[in-house]
């Protein structure tokens, strides 16, 4: 079995994306969820070694659970457990960990058409600077949706802990001969835009909104 077998989508047949401005071939692929993308020069049937492979495991370890304890604890805003998509939550687990030490935070601006497109593949191509083709990212539709409503729904109840929605995604790259595993929180502040969850522009093309905000942090993550 390669390395990228566990990452692979049943449906995916396609040649894998390319990252932009780039010399070396990279492969990038998403696994099922779109929590986890992995880069590298490596084509997808030539092993990586044991040592990276280790490396990608703990990180992949180490989503699987962040997001068990997000869900599993639970808001005292709604008695219910924390949105996977809570950024409040998010964070706290990050900082919680003691692994991540943040690099960067960026505001990308980001016109409504790449959320209104139904492949989404122009607004992941900018979120991540990779070009994807629809059959790379086929969770794209059902996530932007999934991201919207929870949005949608933490607007309707204005609370501090409940301001920004975000989608946490960990990368894997080995790149010249070298692993590093970080995590790219992407988030969306969801009082200021209130009126464009209200019209759920991801679900329609037709509604002319104002450009989106959107927050990228970058973490590293470092290794026990």
């Amino acid at each position: 079995m390669s390395w990228f077998n566990p990452f692979k989508h049943s449906d995916n047949q396609s040649a894998p994306a390319s990252s932009e401005n780039n010399t070396v071939p990279r492969f990038n692929y998403f696994n099922a969820t779109g929590n986890i993308l992995i880069s590298s020069v490596c084509p997808p049937n030539q092993p990586l070694p044991e040592a990276v492979q280790s490396t990608f495991n703990q990180g992949a370890a180490f989503v699987a659970s962040a997001m068990r304890a997000v869900s599993t604890t639970i808001n005292p805003v709604t008695n219910q457990p924390y949105s996977i998509f809570n950024h409040f939550a998010l964070s706290r687990v990050l900082a919680g960990s003691g692994h991540f030490t943040k690099l960067s935070e960026q505001s990308l601006t980001l016109p409504n058409t790449v959320f209104s497109n139904a492949d989404h593949c122009q607004l992941f191509s900018s979120l991540f600077n990779i070009n994807f083709s629809s059959a790379c990212i086929p969770f794209a539709q059902a996530l932007t949706t999934q991201f919207a409503q929870h949005a949608n729904e933490m607007a309707a109840r204005s609370h501090p802990t409940e301001l920004k929605t975000a989608h946490l995604v960990l990368c894997c790259e080995y790149i010249s001969g070298l692993a590093c595993v970080s995590v790219v929180l992407i988030s969306l502040n969801n009082e200021q835009h209130r009126v464009h969850l209200a019209k759920r522009p991801c679900l329609n093309n037709q509604h002319r909104l104002p450009d989106w905000t959107i927050e990228k942090e970058h973490f590293l993550y470092q290794l026990a």
